[in-house]
């Protein structure tokens, strides 16, 4: 009786200390945005998310927040589950991203003007990692990312392109006018990861490689050979300070995408998190362990 009670007093003690278990936000985080807004409403002026720019920080800059008038907020996350049945940790809404033309819908990732203690990402050399969630199923859009610098409402500040053209899911260098190309229409829901190596700033001549996956799975980082786009040996600056999505369908009419769960990181983990288990399935686990012991005990 008393080895009953002693299994069952470890079990709830394991489960006890996993529930007051501090939880803290994985340092390699650098950027985060899940669109936690009111649904309906336009994302213009929204300044949520992890790791922007906010109000009292002693920047000056003015894109702290989501811009422009196009896009709306639309209720519940879009999800993604890879091909071993890891599904990505969401939260929040979603961003609609639409516009009658051409229009870009961004916000600043650091402060106005680069200093020691905020220079644009990717100034330190070494990775970046960025994931998001892109749905333009049915949609006559190009659906764009634009990593850059100030900016980037037009070429001449972008650094790095992420999305469709030419019909199909593509990677564009605007410093070194290079482009990827995939296999996978542009109007293919798809969660997006890309992988930045950055030069060691004493040797920038060693030039930016980039890599992106289409549904990649989340439990282990992918091997830059199964890219299903690619750019090496890139000589410009590709360093950049802010995020912006484009709707690019110039004179072509309206339409829309929707994303979600951006993440900037500098590890593979930070930007493809998986939900740890609930309280309800660690009690669950723990019953279980005790019916088990209860019945190997009943054998002996």
């Amino acid at each position: 009786m008393r080895t009953h009670i002693g299994a069952r007093v470890a079990i709830v003690a394991v489960i006890v200390g996993l529930m007051l278990a501090p939880v803290t936000a994985s340092a390699e985080l650098l950027v985060y945005e899940g669109f936690d807004y009111t649904p309906d409403e336009l994302l213009r002026g929204n300044s949520g998310g992890f790791g922007w720019p906010v109000d009292g920080d002693g920047s000056t800059s003015l894109r702290r927040s989501w811009s422009y008038d196009t896009s709306t907020v639309a209720e519940s996350s879009l999800s993604y589950t890879d091909s071993k049945g890891n599904s990505l940790e969401v939260s929040g809404n979603q961003a609609v991203v639409a516009a009658t033309n051409s229009s870009t819908h961004g916000r600043a990732v650091r402060y106005i003007t680069p200093t020691e203690e905020s220079p644009n990402l990717g100034s330190a050399g070494g990775h970046l990692w960025l994931s998001y969630i892109a749905d333009a199923t049915g949609s006559t859009s190009n659906t764009i990312l634009d990593l850059g610098k100030n900016n980037p409402t037009s070429s001449g500040n972008v650094t790095l392109r992420i999305g469709g053209f030419d019909g199909v899911w593509s990677l564009r260098s605007q410093r070194d006018g290079t482009i990827s190309d995939t296999d996978v229409t542009c109007d293919t829901a798809a969660f997006v990861m890309i992988m930045m190596e950055f030069p060691d700033p004493e040797n920038p001549s060693a030039g930016t490689n980039v890599y992106m996956w289409l549904d990649a799975d989340l439990d282990e980082a992918p091997d830059i050979a199964t890219a299903d786009a690619k750019l090496e040996g890139l000589t410009g600056d590709h360093t950049f300070d802010a995020v912006y999505f484009m709707h690019a369908r110039q004179n072509f009419g309206s339409s829309t995408f929707n994303v979600d769960e951006l993440r900037i990181g500098t590890t593979f983990d930070a930007v493809t998190p998986i939900p740890e288990p609930t309280l309800m399935s660690l009690l669950g686990m723990g019953a279980v362990a005790i019916v088990f012991k209860r019945r190997k005990a009943g054998r002996v």
